[in-house]
């Protein structure tokens, strides 16, 4: 709703900060498909510490959520997000 509302309020221009934030994070390759693998690689250690802490706060197989998804399939699943989302975002920008 924020974004909606920053979007369509010319005095603010949002818009055209918002595609030159983009353009220059993708002009730096700050925002690349293996940027972000490399960032899920360097953090891997980390995440793997806590991962037995968060089930047991978060379980996987609870009457609220349910997730059977290994720590390896979700990186799977963020890692096909990312290779999709990226050059639609790209798309999306550069057409606003």
């Amino acid at each position: 709703v924020l974004i909606d509302r920053l979007l369509n309020v010319p005095e603010v221009g949002y818009l055209s900060i918002l595609k030159d934030r983009w353009n220059e994070y993708r002009e730096n390759d700050l925002i690349t498909y293996e940027n972000i693998q490399q960032f899920i690689a360097d953090n891997h250690q980390y995440v793997q510490q806590g991962i037995s802490q968060n089930f047991e706060v978060w379980p996987i197989d609870s009457k609220w959520y349910y997730d059977s998804n290994t720590y390896e399939e979700e990186i799977m699943v963020i890692d096909s997000f990312v290779s999709l989302r990226i050059p639609q975002l790209d798309i999306y920008i550069k057409q606003l």
